[in-house]
């Protein structure tokens, strides 16, 4: 079974944005691959609420990537789980959506891993201490106070980000951010923040302590 991913369609639903394109399916690679696990353990445990909301969360994901055959079934999964139907059926539709979806990442994997080779080098926190001090205040203060316009920080400097937060922290505070959920994202910062500051230049540690939101 091959999985279907319309690239095209992908990139329509991102405004061309190739870059944020690539970035969103290489965080759905990265996020949602263990997602038939999860759900098979939320059903274990009579969870249905979180089975359910993990295939919605991968159909709806999916569904904006242009991976067709992946939404779809993660869909009806989603469905089946809602509608409490027979342990057997939701247990077949658990292992075709695990088939898709293994199939989707076992082809977008390759892509990426040269997209990232070609990539161009990484940015670095340090090469305008100045403009780096106001975009961490700036995204600083916008997850304080839960704006929406965090999202747009990040959009407008995601490869900065990236290289301040690290590919691991990166991927879960992009999640967090794209998702609103602020409250988680902060501490991911703040690490990050605490990481570059050991190393940073004398004085920009304090600089940086002056665009902290009060508590």
């Amino acid at each position: 079974m091959v999985a279907d991913h319309d690239t095209a369609d992908g990139l329509l639903r991102v405004a061309g944005n190739r870059n944020l394109y690539v970035t969103l399916l290489r965080q759905f690679v990265e996020g949602e691959a263990d997602a038939p696990e999860r759900i098979a353990e939320a059903l274990g445990a009579r969870d249905l609420a979180t089975a359910e909301r993990v295939a919605h969360t991968v159909s709806g994901t999916a569904g904006n990537l242009g991976a067709g055959a992946v939404q779809t079934v993660a869909a009806v999964l989603a469905q089946a789980i809602r509608s409490e139907t027979g342990a057997g059926d939701v247990e077949n539709l658990r292992h075709r959506f695990a088939d898709e979806l293994a199939a989707l990442i076992n082809r977008l994997r390759p892509m990426l891993a040269r997209d990232a080779e070609g990539a161009a080098a990484p940015t670095t926190v340090t090469a305008d201490p100045e403009a780096f001090k106001r975009l961490v205040g700036e995204m600083r203060k916008y997850l304080d106070e839960f704006d929406p316009s965090t999202v747009d920080v990040l959009e407008r400097h995601h490869k900065l980000f990236q290289a301040l937060l690290g590919e691991e922290d990166f991927t879960a505070f992009e999640r967090h951010v794209r998702s609103y959920a602020f409250a988680e994202a902060q501490p991911l910062l703040e690490r990050a923040l605490a990481r570059w500051a050991a190393n940073a230049p004398a004085g920009a540690e304090s600089a940086l302590a002056l665009d902290r939101p009060s508590s």
